[in-house]
C-alpha cells in the first residue's frame, strides 16, 4: 500500500461518523478491522440508533470499509458505500440501503452490476447519487449517476479530474515521486471525497459537472460547465 494509502486508511479507522440527517435517528458507521492487500477485506460496523435515548435499533458487522453517502428521504433510508479492493485500488463497489424504521440492510445491484465508485456526490433529498468511476470490466473512468429508487445506472459524460492536493506535504511528495495526477494513481487510487462544486445537482432537475485545466496542487480558475438533464439520462 502507498504511503497515501495507508494514511488515508488510518483516518479512514479512526473516524465515527455520526449523521443527523433523518429525523429520529442517527447513523454509527465505524471501521473494526483494517482492510489487508490482497488478504482480508476489512470489517465495518453499521448501527442505527435512536435519537431520543441512543437505543440501538440496528447493528451489522459486514465486510468492507463502508462511508456514509447520503439519506433517501422519501424512502426513509440512508445510503451507504462499502469500499473493497480491485487489484491496487480501494474504491466503493457495493452500495446498500439501510430501512430507518425497520433497520433492514438492503444491497443495490451496483456491484452486482460490476460498478465501482472512487468519489460520489448525492443530491439532497438521496434519490440520485452521481460518481465518477467505471465498471470493472473496463478501465475507463467516467461521470455516472446511480438512481436510488429505480436502482439503475446511466453514465452522463466523462469524468471531471480528481480533487487536488490540500496538505503541503502531500503536494511535495507527489512532485518528487512524479506522480501522474489522474483517477487511480495514487493518492486517487481508492474512495476520496469530491471538492465542493466540481459535480453537483442544481435545483432544475440537472446534473452539472464543471471541467478545467487541473493539476494535483489546485483547480483552475476558468471552468466550463456541462450539464445533463436527469429526465433524459432515465426516461420513463
Amino acid at each position: 500500500m502507498t504511503r497515501f494509502g495507508v494514511r488515508c486508511l488510518l483516518l479512514s479507522i479512526a473516524i465515527v461518523t455520526a449523521a443527523a440527517a433523518a429525523p429520529g435517528t442517527l447513523l454509527d458507521v465505524r471501521v473494526v478491522e483494517a482492510p489487508r492487500h490482497e488478504g482480508s477485506p476489512g470489517r465495518s460496523l453499521i448501527r442505527l440508533l435512536s435519537r431520543s435515548d441512543s437505543s440501538v435499533i440496528s447493528r451489522d458487522t459486514v465486510e468492507g470499509i463502508w462511508h456514509r453517502i447520503g439519506y433517501d428521504s422519501a424512502r426513509a433510508r440512508y445510503l451507504l458505500g462499502g469500499a473493497f479492493e480491485i487489484g491496487a485500488w480501494l474504491p466503493v463497489r457495493s452500495v446498500a440501503y439501510l430501512d430507518e424504521g425497520t433497520g433492514h440492510l438492503a444491497y443495490s445491484r451496483f456491484g452486482e452490476d460490476g460498478w465501482f465508485a472512487m468519489a460520489m456526490i448525492a443530491r439532497s433529498d438521496g434519490r440520485y447519487v452521481a460518481f465518477v468511476g467505471g465498471r470493472e470490466d473496463d478501465a475507463g473512468m467516467r461521470l455516472a449517476v446511480l438512481d436510488t429508487q429505480a436502482d439503475a445506472v446511466a453514465v452522463a459524460g466523462r469524468a471531471p479530474g480528481p480533487p487536488p492536493l490540500a496538505d503541503a506535504s502531500e503536494r511535495e511528495f507527489f512532485r518528487s515521486s512524479h506522480g501522474d495526477y489522474q483517477w487511480g494513481s495514487p493518492p486517487w487510487d481508492g474512495f476520496v471525497t469530491m471538492d465542493a462544486g466540481i459535480v453537483l445537482f442544481d435545483g432544475s432537475g440537472h446534473l452539472v459537472a464543471r471541467y478545467g485545466a487541473d493539476v494535483a496542487a489546485h483547480r483552475a480558475a476558468r471552468r466550463t460547465a456541462r450539464r445533463w438533464s436527469i429526465a433524459k439520462l432515465f426516461p420513463k
